[in-house]
């Protein structure tokens, strides 16, 4: 009988902060993408005012969800721990950078964020339950 060790092996250790890095990697250059879209769109056409905080929000939900999705689907499991994880940590990135730019959070801010971890945490769920195609 085999006895299980205990403790993070340095493998271990790795094989987690890696894909979570590549994750955050991702996310920023997809989010980046969407942004520089969105800009070329206000640019070319006479958008309302009203309109920015919208797209700014779409095109992070995107990148959010796949954040989560491909992290959950390399580790198949716990999505939904990785998804609030992930949440939490574009939540703080968000924070930060309102605190940075000295704007103020309003009750849409926190209505937003909660919007950003509720997609995080879908994006988890989801990952983990896709379907897992075998390499040969």
């Amino acid at each position: 009988m085999r006895e299980k060790k205990s403790g993070l092996s340095a493998k271990g250790l790795i094989g987690g902060v890696l894909p979570a890095l590549m994750g955050l990697l991702w996310f920023v250059i997809l989010a980046a993408a969407f942004y520089s879209v969105f800009a070329l769109l206000i640019v070319v056409l006479d958008l309302p005012q009203n309109l920015y905080e919208t797209m700014a929000l779409v095109a992070v939900l995107p990148s959010c969800f796949l954040l989560a999705y491909r992290f959950a689907k390399k580790t198949r499991r716990k999505g939904i721990l990785i998804g609030i994880g992930f949440g939490l940590i574009v939540c703080t990135l968000l924070v930060i950078g309102c605190t940075i730019s000295r704007s103020s959070m309003d009750l849409g801010s926190f209505l937003k964020l909660g919007i950003i971890l509720l997609t995080c945490v879908t994006g988890g769920v989801m990952g983990v339950n896709a379907k897992y195609k075998v390499r040969l």
